[in-house]
């Protein structure tokens, strides 16, 4: 099952320099921002923390297969952690709890 299978409109971009472009060009078109931690030059961090001086609070997914401890808890509190491999209803679930403000931190 997919994300668009889910029911999700699904925008992406090959890394935080596009995702940050299209969330400045769009911000109302994203409803949860989901993205991954480690990415060339602009880290999955970045991009929330740009997303959210455009809109306080926006809901964040975050996921991981890699990610330096000292770096990841730097993420803010309210963003869940979905961790690589994950079966893709955990990511679901994490992206439907971070609409509902809830965090669920799903890590295999």
């Amino acid at each position: 099952m997919s994300l668009r299978q889910s029911g999700f409109e699904v925008v992406g971009a090959s890394g935080g320099a596009e995702a940050l472009a299209a969330i400045e060009r769009e911000p109302d078109r994203f409803d949860v921002i989901v993205t991954d931690f480690a990415m060339p030059l602009i880290s999955g961090i970045d991009v929330i923390r740009f997303a959210r001086n455009l809109r306080a609070g926006w809901p964040a997914v975050m996921i991981t297969g890699y990610a330096d401890a000292e770096k990841i808890v730097e993420r803010p509190l309210d963003v869940a952690l979905v961790g690589k491999p994950f079966d893709e209803k955990d990511l679901v679930v994490a992206i439907h709890a971070a609409a509902r403000g809830k965090l669920i931190n799903a890590s295999a």
